[in-house]
């Protein structure tokens, strides 16, 4: 079957990006209204980080939202792009359709190395649509989940595709530790992935303790997957690292705060100042949304090679 690339963009989706940078709310019903009965596949492009992100807009509101919103809709663009620097070697775990690899492009430059690990199918179509369109030379695609053991594993597809470990899951992907597939030193990795952090953080030990990467992880605490506990995540980057913050969305209340949120560069994203608190929260149900979770202890090094394997 022919890739599909990307396709001319309608007037009504143009008008609808200018809309979203002006008006910042209700973003999601404007992404619906435009998208929801799209044909399958409508790939369309926008500027991103430097490069042109293609994203298929029939598939789910996070590429409808990606189209509309462009880098505002990493919110936690700013934080992340502290961690890095031109010539680092990055490790994109959950790398999804690869609006994080432009971003981590832009940011490393061609002197550094990135490897992506994605194991959902359709995801992996726009991942290499995206590398290929923008040729990016200088970045590597596993289409491997990242656990704690090499065998396979079952998967629920989707945007957020995510590892079901009791077999519920209507696919079988490849399952790879990340001792296992990288070659050499890493100087950060990144960690989406739905609930799945823990395994993938234990199949990561002679990696964390040899080169102690900058980490920067997604954490869900609503779903981790069993027997992961945030316990045993936390005990875990513990014996690792020093120092280990989190943050999270900003909760705007007033409209005031709301505007300043939705406006203001670098606004949205708040560290977490009591952190047992927290924790203490997250393990009693009182806060389920996702956070980040950053490791950086690390005095600055510079490598030059891939961090894959061959």
């Amino acid at each position: 079957m022919e890739a599909i690339e990307e396709q001319k963009i309608p007037l009504q989706a143009r008008l609808g990006q200018l809309r979203a940078y002006l008006f910042r709310f209700r973003t999601l019903d404007l992404a619906g209204r435009l998208f929801g009965s799209a044909p399958h596949p409508l790939v369309l492009g926008r500027p991103f980080c430097g490069y042109r992100l293609l994203v298929d807009v029939s598939r789910s509101n996070a590429q409808r939202l990606l189209f509309l919103e462009g880098e505002r809709f990493l919110a936690e663009r700013f934080l992340l792009r502290r961690l890095l620097r031109p010539g680092m070697r990055v490790v994109d775990v959950g790398a999804n359709i690869g609006y994080y690899l432009l971003f981590l492009a832009r940011a490393v430059g061609s002197e550094g190395a990135l490897c992506c690990l994605e194991p959902e199918p359709e995801n992996l179509t726009e991942l290499e649509r995206n590398l290929r369109h923008n040729r990016i030379g200088n970045a590597r695609i596993l289409p491997f989940a990242a656990g704690s053991e090499d065998s396979e594993v079952s998967l629920h597809p989707g945007i957020n595709g995510k590892v079901a470990d009791d077999g519920s899951g209507s696919l079988t992907v490849p399952l790879r530790r990340l001792d296992s597939v990288l070659n050499g030193p890493v100087e950060l990795i990144k960690i989406d992935v739905e609930g799945y952090e823990g395994h993938v953080l234990a199949g990561a030990e002679r990696l964390l303790r040899e080169h102690h990467p900058v980490l920067f992880i997604e954490v869900h605490p609503a779903f981790l997957a069993p027997p992961t506990s945030l316990d045993e995540i936390f005990d875990r980057l513990a014996t690792h690292y020093a120092g280990v913050q989190a943050y999270t969305h900003s909760a705007p209340g007033r409209f005031l705060e709301k505007l300043v949120t939705r406006y203001w560069l670098g606004a949205g994203v708040a560290r977490v100042k009591d952190l047992p608190g927290f924790l203490a929260a997250c393990r009693e149900g009182l806060w389920t949304e996702p956070f980040w979770v950053v490791c950086d202890t690390r005095k600055p090094e510079r490598f030059q090679s891939s961090p894959c394997g061959s």
